[in-house]
């Protein structure tokens, strides 16, 4: 004689991740520049080499008084912010009387690689396209493997102009604008 057992009920455990909160992309305002000033608290050594092509210990004085004097046109800057914190800059300082600008991006450690440095371009392209800038310059020291694969990630086709220092690129605005709501 078999004995049959009512089915067994399945139980589904879900585990819920906390997402942890999405880092903020905004206009850099005046009460930022504590925190972009603080970022060198996060920043390796290497990743200051990587911005500014010389060995410093913190966010050079030079660029906060630039940021503190940003007209929003000529020179525009972003910053991803986190529960209170700068994690990253990005900024353009237009070219006189083109309708180019220099672009310069920095993410603190932590954040690197997932995608902030992306975000802010985005938006700073957004901001430049509105200006009439068309194309951002920038310039990419050799050994910075990430900050090359992401050009070519962002801006599929762009051409590299090596020298014996760095890697220059023109890089369009409107690639990184599709998709952006105005």
């Amino acid at each position: 004689m078999a004995i049959h057992l009512p089915p067994q009920k399945r139980t589904i455990v879900r585990i819920i991740r906390r997402r942890e909160s999405r880092p903020v992309v905004e206009t850099l305002r005046p009460h930022h520049l504590p925190g972009v000033a603080a970022m060198a608290e996060s920043l390796s050594t290497r990743s200051l080499y990587y911005r500014f092509f010389a060995g410093t210990p913190k966010v050079p004085p030079q660029l906060l008084r630039q940021l503190a004097t940003l007209d929003h046109d000529q020179r525009e800057a972003v910053v991803a912010v986190h529960r209170g914190r700068v994690i990253g800059l990005a900024l353009y300082v237009r070219l006189p009387d083109t309708r180019r600008a220099d672009l310069a991006v920095l993410v603190v450690d932590a954040w690197q690689h997932r995608g902030i440095g992306r975000r802010m371009v985005s938006r700073l392209a957004t901001l430049a396209a509105r200006r009439g800038i068309t194309s951002f310059d920038a310039s990419v020291l050799p050994e910075n493997k990430a900050a090359l694969r992401a050009v070519a990630r962002l801006w599929p086709g762009a051409a590299p102009r090596p020298d014996e220092d760095c890697v220059h690129y023109s890089l369009p605005t409107l690639l990184m604008t599709r998709g952006q709501t105005p």
